[in-house]
């Protein structure tokens, strides 16, 4: 019966599990007037989230998504994944920078380009420099060591 333990086999005990649908769940990107939001740095509320307007996603992947849009540049708009300075924004096939800022919840804020646009947020992971900017570095420095200590000995020769 539903709600209690149930056996599939003689070794297998199993509970049902119950799958809830939210019935108007929020968008991933939506557009919103400045005014009705505040600063990008302010928090929206629940009320300000459900009275903005929903745009669909052209293609999404954890670190792409892709929609376009027809925004005021009175307006913002707000995508729902967590901010990161290794976001790329392109609108139109051209990378802007300057545009992306972060929210109050850690969410994205894009001031957009008046008119109907392709943005394209993607993430590039620049992390992986770091190890190899530090080896260019040490690198540069016991050369420029080694070379000192060769001058050095030398001059004292």
């Amino acid at each position: 019966t539903p709600g209690h333990w149930s056996k599939i086999s003689k070794d297998v005990e199993v509970q049902p599990f119950h799958l809830y649908k939210i019935a108007e769940p929020l968008g991933r990107v939506l557009v919103m007037d400045k005014n009705r939001a505040g600063r990008t740095e302010d928090g929206l509320t629940l009320d300000q989230l459900q009275q903005a307007r929903t745009v669909s996603l052209e293609s999404y992947t954890p670190s792409k998504l892709e929609f376009s849009v027809t925004a005021e540049d009175d307006q913002h708009i707000y995508v729902s994944t967590n901010f990161h300075e290794d976001w790329t924004l392109t609108i139109n096939d051209k990378v802007k920078n300057g545009l992306v800022s972060k929210t109050g919840l850690g969410t994205i804020a894009i001031d957009p380009e008046p008119g109907h646009n392709r943005y394209v947020l993607e993430f590039r992971d620049r992390s992986w420099l770091v190890p190899y900017q530090m080896a260019f570095a040490a690198l540069c420095l016991f050369g420029t060591l080694h070379f000192l200590r060769r001058r050095l000995t030398h001059r004292q020769a």
